[in-house]
């Protein structure tokens, strides 16, 4: 008999550790949560979609091209670009603009409507436009284009919205990481329209003239975060803290968060900190 019940209570407490593992943590307060507030930042990975402001020339007549200057060259207005050897003499171009030399065209630079709805289209699809390049002494025909003048000074770039760049993108500063200069370029939100988020950059404009449709880092936040330790997160629905042993359970559902290795990132934004207070105390910890 006692077996039995030595028998008994073991599988009842297997089944506990087992099955009522979740509840248990639930029932569990931890110790009071230290909530740090340091500086960081949320790193947004998007495809873009560059709007340049560029001419394109095209040749009136057929003929043999010759360029006076090299890709990614900067021109200076009414510039010799290049000259077109034709039955009846030399045909020259000049630049109608001042900016960045280009002979690579993709389908898009030689549009003259390029809307929202075809930009929405290119993101959704993550299609990539291919270039042509116009090699040295080609044969031109009526129509062809020569080359593209791209100004240099600010472009457009349009990415899809998600929840993150959602809850973030109003009254921040934004910036692109430049991995490759080491730099974080300033851009700026221009207007938010359906799904398409439109900022405009005013940096390092040249990196988009030959990529249509780059991948880029945006930093999305950039100022006070709060620090929760995972073991403060109850079965993933919410936080159980203390404040000076009085339990407050926040669930996630009501919190803006991000996961990042042994603990949870919280934005420091308005939404978040109205959670964070118990009792009329502010719990956040700076």
């Amino acid at each position: 008999m006692r077996r039995w019940i030595l028998i008994i209570i073991i599988l009842s407490v297997a089944f506990v550790f087992i099955k009522g593992k979740n509840v248990l943590s639930f029932l569990s307060i931890p110790d009071t949560v230290k909530l740090e507030s340091v500086e960081s930042k949320i790193v947004v990975n998007k495809k873009a979609f560059a709007l340049l402001k560029e001419k394109t020339v095209f040749s009136p007549y057929k003929g043999k091209v010759e360029y006076f200057f090299k890709e990614g060259d900067r021109v200076p207005k009414d510039a010799l670009v290049a000259q077109i050897e034709t039955e009846n003499g030399i045909f020259k171009f000049f630049a109608p603009e001042s900016g960045i030399f280009s002979k690579k065209f993709d389908e898009l630079s030689l549009s003259r409507n390029i809307n929202e709805t075809i930009i929405e289209k290119y993101l959704k699809d993550n299609r990539t436009p291919r270039y042509k390049t116009i090699g040295k002494l080609v044969i031109l025909n009526p129509g062809d284009p020569v080359f593209r003048i791209v100004d240099n000074l600010s472009a457009t770039l349009y990415v899809l919205k998600d929840s993150i760049l959602d809850r973030l993108i109003e009254d921040r500063e934004f910036f692109i990481e430049d991995e490759i200069r080491g730099e974080e370029i300033p851009v700026y939100l221009k207007s938010i329209s359906g799904d398409l988020i439109e900022l405009e950059i005013k940096m390092h404009v040249e990196d988009f003239i030959n990529n249509r449709t780059p991948i880029i880092n945006i930093i999305a936040f950039e100022g006070k975060i709060i620090k929760i330790p995972k073991r403060f997160i109850i079965k993933e629905e919410g936080i159980m803290i203390n404040d000076e042993n009085n339990p407050l359970f926040i669930y996630l559902d009501n919190l803006f968060f991000v996961k990042k290795d042994s603990c949870f990132i919280f934005p420091s934004i308005e939404e978040n900190k109205k959670l964070f207070e118990f009792l009329g105390k502010d719990i956040i910890k700076e």
